[in-house]
Parts: C-alpha cells; structure tokens; sequence
C-alpha cells in the first residue's frame, strides 16, 4: 500500500536587504524544522520585496541548492504586508506560517507552533514579550494597542505580530478581504476562527538595522488605526451633539439676555470641530478613493521568480514569463 502524503507546510518570509541575515536565517530554519520532515512536508518562499543587495542572489543561490525553496520576486519595495499577500496567493500548505529572516522572531519556535495547530486551532500567533527597544517605543507601542483595543470596530488582538500559523481556510478569508490597506495582523484577526496565543522572548535582529523608523511605526498605527475602526468619523457624532446642544444653550441665552452674538470661544471651538471633522472625512475618502481605482497591490516580477507552479494562472496575463521551477 502506498504511504500517506504528508502534510505539507508553507513558510512564507518576506525580505528586503537582508543579505546578512539569509545565510544564519536559513541555518537556523533548516535545524528547527529538521525533526518534523518525518512528519511533514514544508516548502519555504522567500519573497523579495525590491532589495538592492544580495538578498535575490542569495535566495537563487539556495533555490538551486533545495528543491523546498521558491522564490518570489516583486518589481519593487510594496512593504512588508503586500509581500506576505503575494506569498499567501501561491502558497500551497495546508498550513502557512509567517516568519521574518531576521530572526527577532526565532525559527526555533517553529515546532511549538505546528504542535499547536496540531490541537485544532485554525490561527497560533505569537505574542512578543520583552522587546529589545527604547523605552519611549516600547510605551509607545502599548498606547497604540491599548487605544485600538478601546477604538476596533471587529476584534483586535494586542501584542499580536505577524510570526503565526494559519490554516489554508484563514488564509483564503485573508486573501478574499483585503483592501487597498493592508495589514495582515488585523486580518488575521478579522477572519476569527479558533486561535490560541504563543507568548515568547522576541530577539535582538541577527544583523543590519530595522527597516521600521519611528515614523514608519508611526504610519503603521495609524494605517492600523484606520483599517480596523471606524471611530475618528464616529467622533463627529460623539462631539457634534454636545458642541450642538452648547450652541444652542449659548444662542437661548442669547436671547434671553439680548446678546445674541456667539462668544469667540465658541467660534473657535466650532472651526476646530469642523477642521477636525474635514480632517478625518478626508482620510477615509482617500482611502475609499485609491481602493475603488483597484490598482495591484504588488507586481511581480516573473522573469526573477522561481516558484514550483501557479496557484492562480488566470491572475497573470504573462504567465509564459513565469519561470516553473521543477522538482530535481
């Protein structure tokens, strides 16, 4: 009788110019998952998001060395959560795991987490306990996800980081919802199902600097804050009234006492409501704006790829371009 095929396992890892971190990276993966390979099948994609380094060179070098490592590579920088998109859209695992070459969060946890899923549960995410970060950051961080806790339209998991395991079925809720905006933490979160949390020690970054700067974790809350709540318009509503009610109360009184001209306080706290209120109203249709032109949210570039098949072929107009790359 034949034997019965395997699970098989996607890792999916973004990099962009990691050339330093690959090589450890890759040393690290291969021990980790080197127990299970009696158990489960894995294939690993890197995908290259318009690094300017060695990273691609890398990534091909290893592609030719391992039949489980596929490669794809996008036409430029798209960001951290598009390059997770384009993996999660070729991934063929029964289960996907998300994971960054710079090994802040640890390979080795691997094992944990497939013995999680294992249990049942559709998502196993991480929770990152001790990050090495300032303090000012690290304060920072907790505000953010205190405030959103307080603020999400749909449920929000904090201290929740993109290092989890996802069924195929979460996978294609995440694929089916995304917008214009993504953030893959929050649609994890979005699609529900049975989770459970994993809490680890996160890492120093094996090599190289964060690619995140204080304004680009700066952008990354308030592109969460958006995508996930719809409270700054709710807050016309939840201010409006009261400002309503106390010009009307000043106007009464106006009246009443024969001075009907508003105080300049209030003049000046009805042009800071309304300047408030512009402000909001024009980010969300800015937002709504980009997301009805349906532009890609990445490209890839097929000619510098190297995947096993294509998951999706009627997604690519120039699929004789894409390069298949076939078992040894």
């Amino acid at each position: 009788m034949p034997e019965d095929k395997l699970k098989l396992i996607t890792l999916i890892c973004p990099v962009h110019n990691e050339e330093s971190a690959i090589p450890i990276f890759l040393k690290r993966l291969q021990e980790s998952i080197l127990p299970l390979k009696d158990h489960y099948d894995f294939e690993l994609i890197f995908v290259n998001d318009g690094s300017t380094d060695r990273s691609m060179e890398l990534i091909k070098e290893e592609c030719a060395r391992n039949d489980i490592v596929q490669l794809i590579s996008l036409s430029r920088n798209f960001g951290y959560h598009p390059a997770v998109l384009a993996a999660l859209k070729h991934a063929s695992g029964v289960a996907i795991i998300i994971i960054a070459a710079d090994c802040e969060d640890p390979p080795e946890l691997i094992p944990s987490f497939i013995e999680a899923w294992e249990q049942g549960y559709d998502i196993v995410y991480g929770i990152r306990g001790n990050r090495p970060e300032p303090l000012l950051v690290n304060l920072g961080r907790k505000l953010f996800y205190r405030i959103s806790s307080l603020i999400a339209d749909s449920d929000f998991v904090p201290f929740m980081g993109e290092y989890a395991v996802i069924t195929s079925r979460v996978r294609d809720v995440i694929i089916a919802n995304c917008s214009t905006f993504i953030t893959i933490r929050s649609d994890i979160a979005y699609a529900g199902f049975s989770r459970l949390a994993v809490p680890y020690k996160s890492q120093q970054r094996i090599s190289g600097k964060t690619h995140y700067n204080l304004w680009g974790m700066i952008k990354l809350a308030i592109s969460n804050i958006l995508t996930s709540s719809t409270f700054p318009l709710r807050m016309a509503v939840y201010a409006g009234v009261p400002l309503l009610l106390l010009n009307w109360l000043v106007m009464i009184i106006g009246l009443i006492t024969e001075k009907s001209l508003l105080p300049v306080w209030l003049i000046a706290l009805n042009l800071n409501f309304l300047v408030m209120v512009g402000i909001f109203v024009a980010v969300y249709l800015a937002r709504v704006y980009k997301d009805g032109m349906n532009k890609p949210k990445y490209i890839i570039d097929w000619k510098t790829s190297e995947l096993h098949a294509l998951s999706n072929k009627s997604e690519f107009p120039l699929l004789e371009d894409a390069p298949i790359k076939t078992n040894k």
